[in-house]
């Protein structure tokens, strides 16, 4: 799919979801956030690529009221959309030291295309101490 085709089947779904989720919430704060957050939780599992994007970057301004999101942004990980795994990196970076990656995930992440994804599992496995051959591993990867 194009770039500008996806931006504007994205900007769509965005307003649709938003406009859906706007319907169903109500006042408060917190109430409307983990219903928000439940809703983009299933969206982060539809089939079109511009709908979990949408649920990727709305995580991402929700943010750590999103942390019920975290396996689901975990998954978000491994998406073959290259745009969701990005936010779905940056989401979980922002929640903080609670968040528990698989170290799996994080050494797949180092071999992902998308610069940031592979910035965010380096980051992480820093984070955990964990020391990685990096020329090695990127290598047994790309094999």
């Amino acid at each position: 799919m194009n770039t500008t085709l996806f931006v504007s089947h994205a900007t769509k779904t965005a307003v649709n979801l938003f406009n859906g989720l706007r319907a169903r919430v109500g006042a408060r704060i917190a109430w409307k956030a983990h219903y928000q957050v439940i809703d983009l939780i299933q969206a982060l599992k539809d089939e079109r690529g511009e709908v979990r994007y949408i649920a990727a970057w709305m995580l991402s301004k929700i943010g750590c009221e999103a942390k019920i999101a975290i396996p689901a942004l975990i998954e978000a990980l491994k998406d073959e959309q290259g745009e969701v795994r990005c936010l779905a990196a940056k989401t979980l970076w922002h929640m903080g030291e609670e968040v528990e990656i698989p170290t799996s995930v994080l050494i797949a992440g180092l071999g992902d295309n998308e610069r940031y994804v592979r910035r965010f599992a380096i980051r992480t496995l820093e984070k955990n101490q964990i020391s990685v051959d990096l020329d090695n591993m990127l290598a047994s990867l790309s094999r």
